[in-house]
């Protein structure tokens, strides 16, 4: 039985998949899933960026659009703070590269995630910024299909997908 054959419109309690290509203002492709291999989600657990995600909602399978997300409904506005100078031997011998995404533990033992934004002799600029921060986004969306949650899904919040 195919488990999205069902007639569900996308919100609480359900299971997406979607093919989407999205761009930037320039019209640029920053990524693309296909239908053969669709993106699937827990409805509301953040896997989606807000703006897509509302959307979408009440979306039934077969749905097709031009979704535009702004910045702040995105991956947020760029925050100038969030980019910081660290010396270079605090980071692990070898080459770092621009664009790479790393973590770390501060020292209150947070996690955080960033990216290094360039690579100069005795310091390295990282951004906690998202790289696609401050950037309007344009999804060409497909919901292939919808499904109810399991109730796993459901306790733990995380998409299971059958074995």
């Amino acid at each position: 039985m195919d488990l999205f054959a069902q007639n569900l419109p996308l919100g609480p309690g359900t299971v997406g998949a979607l093919a989407y290509r999205l761009t930037g203002p320039d019209g640029a492709v920053l990524e693309a899933i296909s239908k053969d291999s669709p993106l699937l989600f827990l409805f509301g657990t953040g896997v989606l960026v807000p703006g897509l995600e509302r959307a979408l909602a009440g979306s039934l399978a077969g749905t097709t659009d031009r979704i535009e997300v702004s910045p702040a409904d995105g991956y947020g506005e760029h925050d100038p703070e969030k980019v910081f100078y660290v010396p270079r031997n605090q980071f692990p011998e070898g080459d770092l590269e621009p664009g790479a995404m790393m973590g770390a533990t501060t020292a209150s033992g947070e996690e955080v995630t960033f990216w290094i934004t360039s690579v100069e002799k005795d310091r390295v600029v990282v951004n906690e910024n998202h790289p696609l921060a401050g950037v309007e986004l344009v999804y060409e969306a497909e919901l292939i299909g919808v499904r109810a949650a399991t109730t796993d899904e459901l306790e733990s919040g995380k998409l299971i997908e059958p074995e």
